[in-house]
Order: structure tokens, then sequence, then C-alpha cells
């Protein structure tokens, strides 16, 4: 757990997720997938149960290469990040990972507490040398935080999104632990 507080003065708490989390963070995500053009999904599409979140968080905790991460102010969930690695011998050293902040909180500097966060986790972790992530290309203020962050441009998938009638690139970064 880590506790910051942000340029605005919040108190903003950064920490593992619990399956006792799983209702908040499903009212989270379907949120998020409303609020931004840059997810793969709208809330509508995030039908996941409460039980079926948990089983989820409870699989993260258990595995070395995963991790799931709930920010909060003033005890609700604010952002969320989560990393995810194979359980195949030769990939389980990559992990990939998503990052998403209410709307309302854009700007206060969460994405990059949360992203430190999870690179001092990938950095302390024994099975983890890569972290991998895709960004809609026309998402320019995140591919800025995730080069400020010293991820790496390494490919660009065409035609990745479809969003209001339009086709957009993704862009694939990557960052070496070592």
């Amino acid at each position: 757990m880590k506790s910051v507080t942000l340029k605005n003065g919040e108190l903003l708490t950064i920490r593992e997720a619990t399956a006792n989390d799983a209702e908040p963070i499903i009212q989270f995500v379907k949120a998020i997938g409303d609020e931004s053009d840059n997810l793969t999904f709208s809330g509508a599409e995030f039908t996941l149960t409460v039980e079926e979140e948990e089983n989820i968080l409870r699989n993260y905790a258990q595995k070395e290469n995963h991790i799931y991460l709930i920010a909060l102010i003033d005890d609700k969930i604010v952002g969320q990040s989560h990393a995810y690695g194979s359980h195949k011998a030769r990939l389980k050293h990559a992990v990939q990972i998503g990052i998403s902040t209410r709307k309302a909180h854009w700007g206060k500097g969460i994405a990059t507490e949360v992203l430190n966060f999870l690179i001092d986790w990938a950095k302390a972790n024994s099975v983890v040398r890569k972290i991998n992530l895709k960004a809609n290309a026309s998402n320019t203020k995140a591919i800025a935080l995730y080069e400020r962050m010293g991820f790496v441009h390494e490919g660009l998938h065409k035609r990745d999104f479809y969003l209001h009638g339009k086709f957009t690139d993704a862009v694939s970064m990557g960052m070496l632990i070592d």
C-alpha cells in the first residue's frame, strides 16, 4: 500500500485489490467504459458478475506475475491498473498492463502514481522482466506519460480500434525491467 498527496492536496491511496473490492471495481469499470474512447469496451459491454470478479481478483492474488491495483480518494475508486503474465515458462517474464482513471480525476497525477507503483512492483518481482502495453494512437496524453516513465515504442497495430465509424491505430510500448 502507498499513500501520496496529489498536487491538488487530495490524498491518494494505492493498494492491491481483494475479492471484497469486486462490486466497486465493477461499478468503476462500467463508468470508465462510458467515459473514455481510449478503452476497448463500453460500460454496457462489461458484464462480469460480482462472483466472477471476485474469482478474477483471487486468481490475480495467487499468481506471482499478476497484480490488480486500485487507487482511492476518500475510499472511492478513482483509478485502477492491472498487470498479468502468461503461465508459460517462455512468456511469464513479460506482463501486459492496463491503466485507467475516472474522467473527473484526469490531470491530477493519479495515472503517474499508479504507474510508478506498478513499475516498482515489477522491479521487486523475481519473475517480471518486461512490461508491455498498448494505447490508442490518438491518446497522446497517455502516450506522453508512458514515454516520460521510460516506455519505448515497439510497434503499431493498424486499425486496432473501431469507434464512431472510424478506425484508429494502437501503439505498442514496452519497458525492460533490469
